[in-house]
């Protein structure tokens, strides 16, 4: 390679290398600032410890169980915290005994049932909601 080739290739490297160091350090502050707020790669599980921890909201076990219960029984399927108008309250995904999905949102604080919502189509476990 001669010495003219060797030169323009380092000049292209130089002129990328910044923008590319500016990208790398961005990515790597952006997972540290949201994690400060709770929103970092464990979600909202940051925020329900530090409310449980705080005496702010009841156990998971006993939110699910009441959800459950709203819903006359069924499998949780997933839990979202959230903090809505400052209380804290559980978004509890439950597919119940007829096999419909619920939401039953609780007050992670009181315990109380604050909305059900679903009991629609029937689900069975091979639905998925990817098309064919």
């Amino acid at each position: 390679m001669n010495e003219t080739a060797r030169m323009s290739r380092s000049a292209s490297f130089r002129f990328l290398a910044w923008p590319l160091a500016a990208l790398l350090l961005m990515a790597l502050a952006a997972p540290e600032a949201d994690a400060r707020r709770g929103r970092g790669g464990e979600g909202d599980h940051d925020d329900a410890m530090r409310y449980l921890d705080e005496g702010r909201s009841l156990p998971l076990e006993k939110i699910t169980r009441i959800a459950t219960t709203a819903v006359g029984g069924g499998e949780v399927i997933e839990i979202e915290f959230k903090v809505r108008d400052g209380r804290p309250v559980c978004e509890v995904k439950i597919i119940d005994r007829s096999g419909r999905l619920r939401e039953v949102y609780v007050d992670a604080q009181t315990g109380k049932v604050l909305k059900v919502e679903g009991g629609g189509r029937r689900r069975s476990r091979d639905d998925d909601d990817d098309e064919d």
